[in-house]
């Protein structure tokens, strides 16, 4: 079921890009709404989601967890884990660039940049649905995948409604994020098989290399012996 998903998001993200015009009264009246419930008990933590779930804290906890895991010999997951938190925050660059939509005025945080699609919310369905995704390939226990799963959930949609509450995106620009971020972390996992196969052969090929050089020096030894 992944490939239809992954055609899906994709197909769902190009027309919410294509036709984020008509989606303008609705935006201003989530952007409206997100000011009549800030509040200053909760604003501070909302700052720290916002701090937490960045480009560059995401991409920084994405290496620690990609070196521990190389270091365990997991390198397969380690590759899979940072190139798609590393091609993630390159499409979604690119097409802010593309897009130059404008963030909303009344935005409690600054934030530069353009505003769709929203890369907190893209960077965050990619890294926890990997870690979902590790989590379910090793753990046998249904309570540990179902945990999770729900944990996985919860962390995407919280920082979907902070950027709502917090006024840097509109609500356009959530849905892109998690439409855009889906599809990666879709296509991410479909392609990882290939990724898995390559390092395979180039594996056997260094293997075959080592022992064809073993066997060369030997016999060189064998005849230098005779």
């Amino acid at each position: 079921m992944v490939l239809p998903v992954s055609l899906l998001s994709l197909v769902s993200f190009l027309f919410v890009a294509l036709s984020k015009s008509s989606f303008k009264t609705f935006d201003t009246n989530v952007s409206s709404w997100a000011i009549s419930i800030q509040t200053s008990m909760f604003t501070p933590i909302a700052v720290m989601i916002d701090f937490a779930f960045s480009t560059p804290a995401l991409l920084a906890t994405t290496l620690l967890i990609a070196g521990f895991l190389f270091y365990k010999n997991y390198w397969k997951y380690s590759a899979l884990l940072m190139g798609a938190m590393l091609g993630e925050a390159l499409i979604v660059a690119t097409i802010k660039i593309s897009t130059q939509s404008i963030r909303p005025f009344d935005e409690l945080t600054y934030e530069r940049g353009f505003s769709f699609p929203s890369g907190h919310t893209a960077g965050s369905v990619v890294f926890w649905g990997l870690i979902t995704y590790f989590a379910w390939k090793y753990w046998k226990s249904s309570k540990a995948r179902i945990s999770s799963s729900v944990l996985s959930i919860l962390a995407t949609s919280i920082v979907g409604f902070d950027r709502i509450y917090l006024n840097v995106h509109w609500f356009s620009d959530v849905l892109g994020g998690y439409l855009l971020g889906i599809f990666w972390l879709t296509f991410s996992i479909l392609m990882f098989p290939y990724l898995e196969r390559s390092m395979m052969w180039n594996q056997i090929a260094v293997r075959r290399g080592h022992r064809a050089s073993g066997e060369s020096l030997g016999g060189a030894a064998e005849k230098r012996f005779r």
